[in-house]
Parts: structure tokens; sequence; C-alpha cells
């Protein structure tokens, strides 16, 4: 809420927390829509109400081996922070030089990760149970 009012520059006296739930799709005229509900909600709820909602992130090694493999049931929001926590665990840097320079970079891209793992979510079929799974490998992501 408060990186909302940031957002658009909105005084903490002129959005109260009904007002926030209504202005970003959580409630519609003060009831919970299903969207605001897998956003926001538990996973009793959301299992209840919507139907089984999982997700996965996993990084296979050249090995096939799995250092990361994480498979949980929850809120969109819960998705999203541990998405970021896991992608600490994957991501490992480098050191290249070119020129002269040394330069540190990911062996995963943290836009890439972001953008794979959001459009996942985004462009999933949520009147259906399943899962969200975002494979990386060496030099794809699926």
């Amino acid at each position: 809420m408060e990186k909302y009012r940031n957002l658009h520059e909105i005084s903490m006296d002129d959005l109260d927390k009904e007002s926030f739930l209504e202005a970003v799709g959580v409630t519609v005229d003060g009831c919970l829509t299903k969207a605001g509900l897998l956003f926001l909600g538990n996973q009793k709820a959301i299992s209840r109400h919507i139907g089984c909602v999982e997700y996965r992130i996993s990084q296979r090694q050249d090995s096939g081996s799995p250092p990361v493999n994480e498979v949980w049931d929850g809120s969109l929001w819960e998705a999203m922070e541990r998405k970021d926590r896991l992608f600490k665990e994957i991501v490992e840097y480098d050191s290249i030089e070119l020129d002269g320079e040394t330069y540190t970079v990911p062996n995963v891209d943290p836009v890439a990760f972001d953008e794979a793992f959001v459009n996942a979510l985004v462009h999933r079929d949520y009147a259906t149970e399943g899962i969200v799974t975002v494979d990386f490998f060496k030099d794809v992501v699926e």
C-alpha cells in the first residue's frame, strides 16, 4: 500500500485500506474477487475457492540433478517473495575480462528470471488446477 501511495503520489489521508484494495482489483464494491484471493489469500482459501495452484522453481545441473527444486502453493504475493529468495540461491557470479577490465556477471540474468516467472503466473490458465513451472538450464529457460 505504501509503494502504491508513493508511486501515485497519494497522501496517507487520501487512501485508506478499502480504497487501496479496490484500486488494485482485490475487491470490487467491497467484495473479494478471485484475483484478489489469488493475490493475497491463504493456501486453504485459494484451494477451496479456486482450486490447487502450485508453483515450482528448479535449476538443473549438467548432471541432471536439481540443486534447487522447490514446489509450494499459496498466494501470488508469497510466490513473488519466494522467487526473489530462490533467485539468490540459483545465481552464481563469474568474472570475465574484456579489454583489460574485469566484470562480474551472473550466470542467470535477473531480468530474464523475473520475466519468465511473472509471465508464467500471468499467462497461466487459473480455470484449471495445475502447477506453474520455470526450469533454468545452463543456457535456456523453459
